[in-house]
């Protein structure tokens, strides 16, 4: 073998290796549409929330976090209406 066909062999080699970090580091992204039950009012969320598997879980992690801005009780429920998939990367 030549010297320039090794190179673009190790090259190769090395951009598989990249290819497999980058995608075990980005993860996929989700846009979940949500009806949330407060205080006998039930209503959907203005925007989708973007979250990471699993959906549900993360859903409730991020209403629970935001719960005094959005002005919730500690009792509220939440129904997730829809979701698809939008890529990968992190959030």
């Amino acid at each position: 073998m030549s010297r320039e066909t090794e190179i673009l062999k190790e090259i190769k080699e090395l951009a598989k290796e990249y290819k497999s970090v980058v995608m075990n580091v980005s993860k996929e992204i989700f846009k979940a549409e949500i009806q949330i039950t407060d205080r006998g009012v039930s209503y959907p969320l203005q925007n989708p929330i973007e979250v990471h598997q699993p959906i549900e879980k993360n859903v409730k992690k991020f209403l629970r976090k935001n719960a005094h801005a959005m002005d919730l009780s500690s009792k509220f429920k939440f129904k997730i209406t829809s979701v698809k998939s939008v890529g990968f990367g992190n959030i």
